[in-house]
């Protein structure tokens, strides 16, 4: 996080002088994905079907076998295909570090759409579990 804070210096004789500085944390890739495994939810997938827009930015935790990877207009995605047999539109940024039939454990934000070229709930990939 990002702490600002105010150094003030003052001696008799002399006027105060103030200086304003920020020290920022940055959390580590584990530290990271810890936070996010905090904030994920388990969603019921047919309700999720149903009205995707009611878990727009829901954080959820997602294992299963990536499929159908495709770049479409710019565009990287994959399909996860979940231990349960629910199918999942991700939007990895770049799948460099997917490969198909892949084993897939991730943490994701729900945009609250269905992909219009799968017809599955998307998400944002946020980060891979370990």
């Amino acid at each position: 996080g990002e702490n600002a804070f105010t150094l003030q210096a003052l001696a008799d004789g002399y006027h105060r002088t103030d200086f304003a500085f920020t020290v920022n944390r940055e959390m580590t890739a584990e530290e990271a994905a810890q936070s996010l495994q905090k904030k994920a939810r388990t969603v019921n997938y047919q309700k999720l079907s149903a009205k995707p827009s009611a878990y727009q930015g829901q954080t959820v935790s997602l294992r299963g076998t990536a499929d159908a990877l495709a770049y479409r207009n710019g565009v990287t995605s994959f399909v996860l295909t979940s231990e349960a047999g629910e199918h999942y539109e991700v939007l990895p940024g770049n799948l460099l570090a997917v490969r198909q039939g892949a084993q897939v454990a991730l943490m994701g934000a729900m945009t609250g759409e269905l992909s219009a070229e799968s017809g599955y709930p998307s998400l944002t990939l946020l980060a891979f579990a370990p």
